[in-house]
């Protein structure tokens, strides 16, 4: 809701395919993030907690008519689930929230401490197993059906753990891909995580969603109207469509206030520009609230809203509340507590990685503020325009 920042669920039914669709009543839903069904009448609806219903999972018996909220649920932000049967499944989300759900309610899963990340996506497979992936190149398996979540058997290239967010994963037998931001790569392992293998995609905007038919052949959709396929089990990927190879404008921002929506709605919506935003900051450290639309969704339905083609929100920069103005020395102090000492530095590589994904015409900031009242402004500002020298230079972060 645009004034009250409440996250609201639409649930729509098809019946042809997809070809036509009908939306169904779901005024009090909260906004929803994955919805599985195992037959025509019985399914899950899963999404971010609310007032009425805190535990944000529920269930339907009629085909989405009607949906029954779960109890002795553990609020959290739920983004992604996948469900064995009617009776149960696994969900997780922010701040480490990793469960098992049943229709009596969640069983907090065993997983070891995954800091600021968030799950971004996970598949349940046979019986017990299952793949879970996330922010910073994040990638855990299960044997129990979700009670526990592991680091796989081997390691995954370094190159993805440090430079990628994976926001899906796929599993068929003992395949698994991953794909996320940015989308020059595609990680699979051929044999349930014991090897690992990073395959170029020829392009770099990022992958929001990837399916397989079977061992070989497969599918992923990205921002932009990307859609990519492979015939070779994701060793090579060709393009499909594109509804733009590359952002005319591209806002790096400190939070979802500074988004420039008067331009975005001028250049964006008015003339057609392929308009995108990055959110450096996140503010939901300190004072998170359940009921409140997360910063990011906020930030893509505030860009949407002004024609703006995709936003994206960091998850490693945290910032105090905005009624607590912080100079530059202590919000770089912050962000060295999240980035082991290295936090300008980390924002640095960040922001050159943001402009080589998005390849825009024009780079728009922060103007600057006052560096004593408006570090994080101040900050971003500065890197930036390092950034957009350093992007150009192939020498620099050679890695990404």
């Amino acid at each position: 809701a645009p004034y009250t920042q409440d996250p609201q669920g639409v649930v729509l039914r098809t019946h042809d395919g997809g070809r036509r669709w009908t939306i169904l009543p779901a005024a009090t839903l909260p906004a929803l993030k994955r919805v599985s069904f195992q037959s025509p009448a019985r399914g899950w609806a899963v999404g971010l907690p609310s007032t009425m219903y805190p535990g944000g999972i529920f269930t339907t018996s009629d085909g989405g008519r009607s949906w029954l909220p779960v109890n002795g649920v553990r609020p959290a932000q739920w983004l992604c689930a996948d469900f064995r049967d009617a009776h149960s499944g696994a969900v997780a989300g922010r701040d480490g929230a990793m469960a098992v759900a049943t229709i009596n309610g969640t069983i907090a899963s065993r997983t070891p401490s995954i800091g600021l990340r968030a799950a971004r996506d996970l598949q349940l497979v046979g019986e017990t197993g299952g793949w879970l992936v996330g922010d910073g190149g994040l990638v855990m398996t299960t044997e129990d059906g979700g009670l526990s979540w592991q680091l796989p058997a081997a390691p995954i290239p370094t190159a993805v753990r440090q430079q990628f967010d994976l926001t899906a994963v796929a599993v068929v037998g003992s395949h698994v891909w991953a794909v996320g931001s940015p989308g020059t790569l595609a990680l699979h392992s051929p044999d349930g995580g014991r090897h690992w293998a990073a395959h170029p995609t020829g392009q770099s905007l990022p992958l929001c969603d990837v399916h397989f038919v079977d061992a070989q052949v497969g599918y992923a959709v990205g921002s932009l109207g990307t859609i990519l396929a492979t015939r070779d089990g994701g060793q090579s990927w060709r393009r499909q469509r594109a509804g733009g190879g590359r952002a005319a404008l591209l806002a790096i921002v400190a939070d979802e206030s500074s988004i420039p929506r008067e331009l975005l709605a001028e250049l964006a919506a008015n003339e057609g520009y392929l308009s995108v935003v990055e959110v450096v900051g996140r503010r939901d450290i300190e004072t998170p609230s359940l009921a409140r639309a997360p910063a990011d969704d906020r930030a893509r339905a505030a860009t949407a809203l002004v024609g703006g083609s995709a936003a994206r929100q960091a998850w490693d920069f945290p910032l105090r509340d905005k009624d607590l103005p912080l100079g530059a020395l202590l919000v770089a102090r912050g962000w060295d507590e999240a980035h082991d000492g290295r936090g300008l530095a980390a924002l640095d590589e960040t922001l050159v990685r943001k402009i080589r994904q998005w390849r825009p015409d024009v780079v728009l900031t922060e103007f600057g503020g006052d560096e004593k009242l408006a570090g994080a402004e101040h900050l971003i500002r500065r890197a930036v325009l390092q950034a957009v020298e350093r992007a150009a230079d192939s020498t620099a972060f050679p890695q990404q």
